[in-house]
């Protein structure tokens, strides 16, 4: 595949400007466009997304009747190779801006446990999904719960879980610029992304 062919989309959940979690989506993506890559970002926090009403419609045609700023990540999950999702940690789990976004691709899974089929395109590489994970605590447990999440998510839309990136100590907006180690360790993140695709 020619690398400029490949699509990889950033979703950044964190509800803050300068966000420690989005520096390090913005160099996992560096990373990736220096490896060829076509890369864009979709911040959640600007969309208008309405909770899932388990209203299950979806299960018959795989759809989602709510109308809404959904679209736009319904159309970058189902036209990238590489998902990338970055979201500070809260409460040991989801931003609420990913959750609600996550909750919404119930679509992908109804429909497919309903009838064995997925309503996303197969024609695609497999897709690669990477998560990275912001936390005030640098403990196993703060990453725990939204890790298992993430893994289900992944799941759910067809996505390899690729890798993760964690970083604890990091509560302060722009206090992940201190840490060069993990800023590094993004770089490089995007880059094996983009040329697992080779």
């Amino acid at each position: 595949m020619n690398p400029t062919d490949i699509k990889i989309i950033g979703l950044s959940a964190s509800p803050r400007a300068q966000s420690n979690s989005r520096r390090l989506l913005e160099n996992v993506l560096a990373g990736a466009r220096f490896a060829g890559a076509n890369c864009s970002m979709i911040d959640l926090s600007a969309l208008n997304i309405r909770p899932c009403s388990h209203c299950d419609s979806c299960i018959s045609d795989g759809l989602c009747p709510i109308a809404d700023d959904m679209e736009l990540v319904y159309n970058a999950i189902e036209q990238c190779h590489g998902l990338v999702v970055a979201s500070p940690i809260y409460f040991m789990g989801l931003s609420a801006q990913l959750k609600l976004a996550v909750d919404r691709c119930q679509r992908y899974w109804a429909y497919r446990n309903a009838t064995g089929s997925s309503v996303l395109s197969q024609a695609l590489y497999k897709r690669r999904g990477i998560f990275v994970g912001v936390g005030a605590r640098n403990t196993e447990s703060v990453f725990a719960g939204a890790l298992t999440s993430m893994r289900w998510f992944f799941d759910s839309i067809d996505t390899e879980f690729y890798r993760s990136l964690t970083a604890g100590n990091c509560d302060r907006a722009g206090e992940v610029d201190n840490k060069p180690e993990i800023l590094a360790q993004a770089y490089e993140l995007g880059v094996q992304l983009a040329e697992s695709y080779k």
